[in-house]
């Protein structure tokens, strides 16, 4: 990627901005808004400034963030991808020269003054003296301005005290003749002149000392411009009738007012030195413009959107030659052909719409909190201020009317099919943050896809665990972690870093500084602890994908990840990487460091659910680790009743049975559980806890339960999340599916019913099972039996009353089926206090719906609690009985089922 050099000085980058807003915008646009606001166009221009605040925060953040050429189209690009990118480049690319063109016609309405010369020929060879001054390098021009700038801002102030306080103050009445509708018509009209204040953001890549140096150039060039139009604009209408058109004297339709208010005040001789200083100003006005519409195009072409010729710069003078010709010869082609007054209306339309994108972008990238987005300097009262800069530019656009909107479609169009003749094929596969964030159905399934990045290299060794490491947060306690999950496995730890598009992978070598010494510390904490460790730095474009890549080839048990939170002023305030944590196909363990390196006293919040056996493991592990003590929280409600209170104390007591450490249980009776559990966490080292349910959408504005414990636990927070198969889009969610009752009832096979099963283990019963299903629904024996040893390690098996229930999933099927075995002898099934199962429920069904899984693991959990179906099911004389005693538990689940039999 071929890059300019820095050489722009705080003094020349101030010059650039103002030189590109004081020239038309003061020297030619008071003539057209005094006919719209009257002696208030003063006011319209201080509206108009007050206005540009936000975009310019915002965007001074974006550009401490990504100091590249470029400017607007880059940020919009990087946050929106890129056909919103290329609308967005040519979209400021294509205003800002028609704004240039318009200045150097307006060199003719002063020079005429005192040449009597041809516009057109006089603005074309001014164009032509410009461009060559911007391909002989970006210092040159850079100085050039510099000297008109101060020229223009001395000339202004002379100006200023010449007018001082005298004026017709009856010139200033009625204030509003077009009432304060008026007064925001000529904002929305005037709002272009400001447009130079964010266009220096297209030179940041030539910018010395970025990070101070572009927040501190906007903040001053937009002080000073404002200051010079409203002071200005209000000595012009107390001594120029902004009534009267320029026929009769007044400022209605004078395009060189200043150069009438300086002869009114002052002379001939003073207009005609305001006519000189007029001529510099718009030559400045329109090579800040060339300067920074330029970069447009060359940005552009690096990143594949436009033909890569625009991207060469030259290497003798280091300017990006061939963008500063094409931008000189449309700006030639506006001036020979366009009626250009009248673009002044339409470039403020399309730059009102871009800054509204400016504010969008801030808040998409904070809100999406990309890896690599750290700005030096981030807009302060977010997210009220970027809110508010969107508000104020859709007002604006309305008060445009129907040209403002039609201009918009115009040059949206050009974009467009440039996009779809050119960018598609080259820069189809660069996503924009926003399009990374989120869901990102994209990485399910076996679709090709293209790499994301650097990829790992092979590892012979069995990964147990994945630790991934982000920015240079310590990876100690996630390696003693994933160490203890691994359990005497290896343990590969990858630093996973996001570079931006406008960043070349090459540039950032994995062996960097922090890169090394994150390698160091966890090489020496996987020794201190024994754990065979593989390390890797990664660079990658797209996190997501990357992480979820790795897992692919690696296919670890459980990936280890530290939590990431999102800031205190964020809108959007769900974790950035919950939809990965909830989709990828292993187990994940989420970590919130707390400063606790001794896990002494591990709580775990014991609930009733599927995975009961490998949460208690995992404490297990952690506790094993540090020689720690376990305790099982179980939380009833404070009306439950005696029943509720133990089988609360049985479940709780039942986990204790399924560790080595030492464990204890508490039962909790909270009014308010959030308040008790987190007194609780004072007196613990760690909570563990399962990850909640990913919600795709209201969670992500409102913080959920688990969200808020962890934010104000007083110990380390470990979230467990067991993986579900992954849903299809036609696969039914739990809000659509009936009770499981009805589900259970709907699935009953009878012919996968098996009276009187002479086993002796768990292994016999699952291949009678399996031999029973292959012979009725012609499916491979043997994956039916892997299936259901897999769902046997992840999750608990419910058994209640001598009866278990067993879900598992296989591809070979289209539907769910359950199936009943009544045991001719009871056999042990690894229940937590031991109990032997007597009937045994199969659920077999495709691995998507896993929602009905849920449902029906939950109704036979209520129905093995309530009903005695192990007798019945005993009691039954055929297969035919045993169907119809589980159909009565379905329909009636609190009766006692012999009872209906």
């Amino acid at each position: 990627m071929k890059r300019l050099e820095r050489r722009l000085e705080l003094g020349t980058v101030v010059a650039i901005s103002l030189g590109t807003m004081l020239g038309s915008g003061l020297f030619v646009l008071p003539g057209l808004a005094a006919g719209i606001a009257g002696p208030s166009m003063w006011l319209a221009y201080l509206l108009a400034g007050a206005s540009v605040i936000a975009p310019t925060l915002c965007k001074a953040e974006l550009s401490t963030a990504m100091p590249t050429s470029g400017g607007t189209y880059v940020y919009i690009e990087r946050a929106f991808g890129p056909l919103a990118g290329t609308i967005a480049g040519f979209g400021v690319w294509a205003p800002l020269l028609l704004k240039s063109s318009f200045a150097l016609i307006g060199v003719s309405w002063y020079l005429n003054e005192v040449l009597p010369i041809p516009p057109r020929q006089t603005a074309l060879i001014a164009l032509a003296l410009i461009v060559t001054l911007n391909i002989l390098g970006v210092k040159k021009a850079g100085k050039a301005q510099l000297i008109f700038v101060v020229l223009s801002v001395a000339g202004l102030a002379l100006l200023a005290i010449a007018g001082g306080g005298g004026g017709d103050p009856a010139l200033m009445e009625p204030a509003m003749p077009f009432g304060l509708t008026g007064v925001v018509q000529a904002a929305a009209v005037v709002y272009v002149s400001y447009a130079g204040v964010t266009k220096i953001a297209a030179v940041a890549e030539e910018i010395k000392n970025p990070d101070r140096n572009l927040p501190l150039a906007m903040v001053l060039s937009l002080t000073i411009a404002t200051t010079c139009y409203v002071g200005i604009t209000w000595l012009l209408a107390r001594n120029v009738s902004t009534h009267l058109p320029v026929a009769e004297g007044g400022l209605i339709g004078d395009y060189h007012p200043l150069f009438t208010l300086a002869e009114r005040l002052a002379g001939p001789a003073a207009g005609v030195a305001m006519a000189i200083l007029g001529t510099l100003t718009m030559i400045a006005m329109a090579n800040g413009g060339l300067l920074a519409s330029s970069r447009f195009p060359f940005a552009m072409a690096r990143d594949r959107l436009v033909p890569p010729v625009l991207g060469g710069v030259h290497p003798r003078f280091g300017t990006p030659t061939i963008c500063i010709l094409l931008t000189g010869g449309a700006m030639a082609l506006a001036i020979i052909f366009l009626d250009v007054p009248r673009i002044a209306k339409l470039a403020s339309a399309f730059k009102i719409l871009v800054f509204v994108g400016v504010n969008l972008t801030v808040m998409v990238l904070r809100e999406s909190s990309p890896q690599w987005y750290r700005p030096t300097y981030r807009s302060p009262f977010y997210p009220v201020l970027p809110l508010l800069g969107i508000a104020v530019g859709v007002i604006l656009l309305g008060m445009m009317g129907l040209i403002g909107l039609a201009t918009i479609v115009v040059l949206c169009v050009p974009s467009v099919f440039l996009w779809l003749a050119y960018g598609r094929r080259h820069a189809h596969l660069r996503k924009g943050v926003l399009q990374k964030g989120g869901e990102r159905r994209d990485l399910l399934g076996n679709g090709r896809r293209e790499p994301s990045g650097a990829f790992p290299v092979p590892i012979t060794e069995r990964v147990r665990v994945v630790v991934v490491v982000f920015d240079d947060s310590p990876p100690e306690p996630l390696v003693e972690l994933g160490a203890a999950l691994a359990e005497g496995h290896h343990v590969a730890v990858y630093h996973v870093s996001e570079v931006p598009e406008q960043l070349e992978l090459a540039d950032f070598g994995p062996a960097s500084l922090t890169d090394a010494a994150l390698e160091r510390r966890s090489r020496n904490m996987a020794e201190a602890i024994g754990a065979p460790l593989h390390y890797e730095g990664l660079l990658c474009r797209d996190l997501k994908l990357q992480i979820y890549e790795l897992v692919e080839i690696l296919k670890p048990d459980w990936v280890v990840f530290r939590w990431q939170e999102q800031g205190r002023d964020a809108v959007y305030v769900r974790n950035p990487l919950a939809w990965l944590v909830s989709h990828l196909p292993c187990n994940v363990a989420v970590f919130k460091d707390s400063g606790v390196r001794l896990l002494n006293k591990i709580l775990v919040v014991a609930e009733a659910g599927p995975h009961d056996r490998l949460m208690s493991h995992t404490a297990d592990l952690l506790a094993d680790m540090s020689g720690g003590h376990l305790t099982f929280a179980a939380f009833v409600a404070g009306e439950a009743g005696e029943h509720e209170h133990r089988s609360a104390d049985h479940y709780a007591r039942a986990l204790t049975r399924l560790v080595d450490s030492p464990a204890e249980t508490v039962l909790v009776e909270p009014e308010e559980r959030l308040e008790t559990l987190v007194a609780m966490t004072a007196g613990y080292d760690m909570l563990i806890l399962e990850e909640p349910v990913y919600q795709p959408f209201h969670s992500h504005f409102t913080r959920s339960f688990d969200d808020r414990l962890i934010d104000r636990a007083r110990c380390a927070v470990l979230r467990l999340r067991i993986p579900h198969d992954q849903p299809t889009e036609d696969t039914p969610t739990r809000h659509d599916l009936p009770p499981g009752e009805t589900l259970i009832d709907r699935y009953l096979d009878p012919e996968l019913v098996l009276p009187d099963v002479q086993v002796g283990r768990k292994r016999d019963l699952f291949r009678a099972f399996a031999a029973r299903y292959t012979e009725v629904h012609n499916a491979p024996a043997h994956e039916v039996i892997v299936a259901l040893w897999h769902r046997e390690r992840q999750y608990n098996t419910l058994i209640a009353g001598g009866v278990a229930f067993c879900l598992a999933t296989i591809e070979h099927t289209d539907q769910h089926r359950v199936g009943i075995a009544r045991l001719a002898e009871p056999i042990g099934y690894n229940s937590p206090d031991g109990e032997l199962a007597e009937a045994v429920l199969f659920c077999i069904g495709p691995s998507p719906d896993h929602h009905a899984h849920e449902a029906m693991w939950l109704a036979a959990q209520r129905i093995l609690t309530h009903t005695d179906l192990a007798t019945a099911v005993q009691d039954a004389e055929d297969a035919e009985a045993m169907v119809a005693v589980v159909r009565a538990a379905c329909v009636l689940p609190e009766a006692k089922v012999a009872e209906v039999g």
